[in-house]
């Protein structure tokens, strides 16, 4: 078992905001702050079924940055 310390999680938590988009990032940082899709889609403007396209594209972004570390 792997456990994080606070300077990793920050390091992964920036090299993953370095890869998103403004748009990818609100969502991440909502997303983080515990808001719903719901809310999230309100705040952005964007219907639900986007965020859900945003939230895919953070994961997938997320996938490949952990493959190449």
């Amino acid at each position: 078992i792997r456990y994080w310390s606070k300077e990793d999680k920050r390091i992964l938590k920036r090299k993953i905001i370095n890869e998103l988009t403004w748009k990818e990032e609100l969502v991440f940082t909502m997303k983080e702050q515990n808001f719903t899709i719901e809310e999230i889609s309100q705040v952005t403007d964007n219907c639900i079924k986007t965020v859900y396209n945003i939230i895919n594209r953070i994961k997938k972004k997320v996938s490949n940055l952990c493959k190449i570390s």
